[in-house]
């Protein structure tokens, strides 16, 4: 008997869970429909048009912007000076140029829905003053309760909203930083010294066209190296990290540092130009920054001759102002492009061995003849690969530094000879220093430090050749 009471009590539960499911999912299918109706009930509640627009302020976060539009320049209504990004005003006013609301209610209490302290205020002068308020976004949509005060609520997209989340200073016109890929030369001039860089390709300056960057003096041009491209790319893509003033005095350089920059740096460039016959030409130009003091957020910095004060990154301005030859002169141990090599020599254990490049026929089983490029060794052939195994093991050997250390007895020396108008001859040496470095003499300077195990897998690679 308890059982079937159980049974029956179990029943009826089922059948109150059944009816409720019912009752929810009648309530789900009504509110669906409810929506689908609300898609139907689109207004169009606010239209300007931005050729109309005198004026144009918003409140966000606190602080209110008011714009003024005079000929279609606009300027901050409380200080004309300010530079105002004339795309900040444009897109809030695409968005205002016909606003859609997803549905429109009636409701006397505005606090319900965050009017009574709207997020966003924003104001319209178009011949009429109108006022737009946004207030809290519904918990169903997600969209923003409005209200332009005509009695009715709208519920808007984010979209309206997202243009106007800026402060003024948000929306400053910074000065514009030309495009400087096409960089040919940099001056930099620093309390320790001028500084001259100047582009050079497929120079005679350098015993290799790997080279780019040249330091140029007075009687030469030296190579720079990999720090020096380095240096250019991060000067090429100078930006502007934040403006700290648009209109600086000069008692507000002088705070900055600008007053007497710690550096000023020159930038040549070539910029494409189209004339009026629609020819492309390049013109020279010219970029002066100057740098001044240090603050955490970065370094002070301008352009030549501009009351506008910006900040620039950290790394970029030490890297300029540590400029210089030292730090960025070539840190290879030698990138010789060895088809221009002919001949060469190398000494190892008080023997020299000779190198000739030279060329044979070779004629393939259908009798074709093709001419290939040997190296002989005291005037018998070697195997081509072996040489070119020491060659490329000299071309990847990379520097551990620099050194003022006197080296000691020679490891094992090169000398390479070239089919060149300019370094015709380049000495190559790796002496002894310590138990894990050697030093690297380059046409008798002795400044590179190298790996010994690096100099061991050299020695051992030009020994496969010798007992070959």
């Amino acid at each position: 008997m308890k059982r079937s009471k159980k049974l029956i009590v179990l029943a009826a539960v089922l059948a109150v869970l059944v009816i409720v499911t019912l009752v929810v999912q009648n309530i789900v299918t009504k509110n669906e429909e409810a929506a689908t109706e609300a898609e139907d009930t689109s207004v169009t509640f606010l239209t300007v048009d931005a050729d109309a627009v005198t004026a144009l302020g918003w409140t966000y976060n606190d602080e209110t912007v008011n714009l003024t539009d005079t000929d279609g320049t606009w300027a901050d209504a409380d200080d004309a000076a300010f530079p105002v990004d004339a795309t900040y005003p444009d897109a809030m006013l695409d968005v205002l140029n016909e606003v859609t609301a997803s549905r429109a209610f009636e409701s006397d209490d505005t606090s319900e829905y965050g009017l009574d302290a709207p997020a966003y205020t924003i104001t319209i002068s178009a011949g009429t003053d109108t006022t737009l308020l946004i207030g809290d976004t519904s918990e169903i949509s997600g969209e923003y309760y409005a209200s332009i005060g005509d009695g009715n609520i709208y519920l808007v997209a984010s979209d309206l909203v997202d243009p106007f989340t800026y402060g003024l200073w948000d929306i400053l016109q910074m000065e514009t930083i030309p495009d400087m890929s096409a960089l040919s030369g940099i001056d930099i001039s620093t309390a320790s010294g001028d500084l001259s860089l100047v582009k050079l390709e497929d120079s005679n300056y350098s015993y290799t066209d790997a080279y780019t960057w040249f330091l140029q003096q007075s009687y030469s041009c030296d190579a720079l190296g990999d720090a020096a491209d380095t240096l250019a790319d991060s000067l090429t893509g100078l930006s502007w990290a934040s403006c700290v003033s648009y209109n600086a005095t000069e008692e507000d350089l002088a705070t900055y540092g600008l007053d007497d920059p710690n550096a000023t740096v020159v930038m040549y460039y070539t910029q494409d130009s189209d004339d009026d016959s629609d020819t492309t030409t390049a013109e020279a130009e010219t970029f002066t920054l100057e740098i001044g003091g240090f603050t955490d957020d970065g370094y002070y910095a301008r352009i030549q001759g501009s009351n506008m004060v910006y900040l620039i990154d950290s790394t970029l301005a030490q890297s300029i102002f540590s400029a210089d030859y030292d730090s960025l002169r070539p840190t290879d141990v030698c990138l010789l492009g060895w088809d221009t090599v002919s001949s060469f020599e190398f000494t190892l254990d008080g023997e020299t061995y000779a190198f000739e490049r030279s060329t044979k026929d070779v004629t393939d089983d259908d009798g074709n003849v093709t001419t290939e490029n040997i190296f002989l060794m005291n005037g018998e052939e070697v195997d081509s690969d072996l040489v070119n195994d020491v060659l490329d093991t000299i071309y990847s050997m990379s520097s551990t530094g620099t050194t003022d250390d006197t080296p000691g007895a020679a490891e094992i020396t090169f000398a390479f000879h070239r089919d060149t108008d300019t370094f015709t001859d380049i000495n190559l040496g790796f002496y002894r220093f310590n138990s894990s470095t050697c030093i690297v003499g380059f046409n008798g300077e002795t400044r590179l430090a190298v790996a010994r195990t690096d100099v061991v897998n050299l020695i051992e690679a030009v020994n496969a050749i010798l007992l070959q």
